[in-house]
């Protein structure tokens, strides 16, 4: 009787071990599993790791961020245009000249490729004449605005001054007040009874006194209007050669620096 209690015991004990054994695997079993990303979702995660970095300006750590994306997304245009822009920005030209030359590649859209054309011809043309500068200035003569011939025209344009409706307008007003008061001056002169007046025949003492009185009043004007073309004309002195002439459209366009690049940081439109 004792014998069959203890298999009894045994037995239930061993049951409940089995039931926990299970209860523990399935619990196990149940835990959540985690899937890995896609790779279009990481490359999104390094484009806004990028965005982040170029709103900063740290353009070196954007630089890595968008390699890091375009290695997961190989198709991603916009990823090679960005690379494209940001080596701009560090003044790698060969590089910036290689991303947007691949972006014209990828590139379908008639107007996004006439953008990255004129982008391509731009770079271009500042690597020429870097290029050409590191190398000694060793430019054509016959060709205009090259070697010391050009730089000498580029400084002789900028230390013209500018002209504009401020500088005609001041120059105009000096004329007109100069030409009025010689005008006024010289009627002075002829007006006034001289400095020793006399009466005679026609010519009383009152004639004197009214002629002495207008050219008094003909100086004072010939003198004010005198002032005023010198102010005038010192204010058109200063407004032309204050103020540099406008660069002509061309050259601006083709200069390479830290200007603003007219089109942001973006990936697939989403920023």
């Amino acid at each position: 009787m004792s014998s069959a209690v203890a298999w009894a015991l045994i037995l239930g004990i061993a049951l409940q071990s089995s039931v926990a054994l299970a209860d523990a695997a399935a619990q196990k079993g149940a835990a959540p599993v985690q899937t890995e990303k896609a790779p279009a979702e990481v490359a999104k995660e390094h484009f806004e790791s990028a965005l982040e970095a170029y709103r900063e300006g740290k353009y070196e750590r954007a630089v890595e961020e968008l390699e890091e994306a375009l290695r997961l997304d190989p198709s991603g245009k916009d990823l090679v245009y960005n690379l494209g822009l940001v080596h701009e920005k560090l003044g790698n030209l060969d590089k910036a000249l290689f991303y947007f030359r691949r972006y014209l590649e990828m590139e379908t859209d008639p107007a996004e490729r006439e953008r990255a054309e004129v982008i391509v011809q731009r770079l271009a043309g500042a690597q020429e004449r870097a290029l050409r500068a590191s190398s000694g200035g060793d430019d054509d003569p016959n060709q205009p605005g090259s070697g010391q011939h050009g730089q000498r025209g580029t400084a002789q344009d900028r230390s013209g001054g500018k002209l504009d409706v401020w500088v005609y307008g001041t120059a105009g007003l000096s004329l007109a007040a100069l030409t009025l008061g010689v005008v006024f001056g010289v009627r002075a002169l002829l007006t006034h009874p001289g400095g020793s007046p006399t009466t005679g025949p026609g010519e009383s003492a009152g004639d004197l006194q009214h002629d002495a009185s207008s050219a008094h009043d003909m100086a004072l004007v010939a003198d004010i209007s005198f002032g005023v073309a010198l102010l005038s004309g010192a204010a058109a002195s200063l407004l032309y050669f204050g103020r540099s002439a406008d660069e002509p459209a061309g050259q601006s366009a083709s200069r390479v620096g830290l200007d603003p690049v007219p089109y942001g940081i973006n990936y697939r439109g989403t920023f």
